[in-house]
């Protein structure tokens, strides 16, 4: 499960999640030459992941780096920075395209 929450904020995007995805989002970046920081998670609250999290499903929450107006009334669109929306996206694509991906799904 991929979640893309809360991102557009900051100076980056990041990522944490279940750790045989963390894994390998580390190689995909290196190789692809991304710059999606790969952290420990959020503390304080938590997202749409957790119900996967609960159900044993692996998943990676992507998230820009400046949660400080989360949920407030200076959660709007004109704080959104586009221009940071693209390493997350990118570091996503490079990941389902990569053949470690396709080896971890194994969709036959």
């Amino acid at each position: 499960m991929l979640n893309f929450d809360a991102l557009g904020s900051g100076s980056g995007s990041s990522v944490f999640g279940s750790s045989e995805l963390t894994d390998l989002i580390k190689a995909t970046q290196m190789e692809a030459g991304e710059e999606v920081a790969v952290t420990r998670g959020i503390s304080g609250g938590t997202s749409d992941f957790a119900s996967f999290q609960d159900s044993g499903v692996p998943f990676l929450m992507f998230y820009g780096d400046d949660l400080t107006r989360i949920h407030s009334d200076r959660d709007t669109i004109e704080f959104v920075q586009p221009e940071l929306l693209e390493s997350a996206v990118s570091a996503a694509v490079t990941l389902i395209q990569s053949p470690q991906f396709a080896e971890f799904v194994d969709l036959e």
